[in-house]
């Protein structure tokens, strides 16, 4: 669906900046402001999203998880 479309532009937006902002990913995506908040918030909180949440309030932001390999 269009989710995972816009999943893996912010994904691909991550490989190429430390961070994602919600006012980033509405550029990216032309989503309205509660639909970018809800999606990516909805993704930070899923484990296997590949992404997460950092920062506070306002100053929320959205980063690529790190992959903790086993064994390391």
């Amino acid at each position: 669906g269009l989710g995972d479309v816009y999943k893996r532009q912010a994904l691909k937006y991550l490989d190429e900046h430390p961070f994602l902002t919600v006012w980033e990913y509405r550029k990216l995506t032309g989503l309205l402001q509660t639909a970018a908040t809800t999606e990516l918030r909805q993704w930070g909180h899923q484990p296997d999203s590949g992404i997460e949440i950092t920062g506070r309030g306002t100053h929320r932001v959205y980063t690529k998880k790190k992959i903790v390999e086993e064994g390391q």
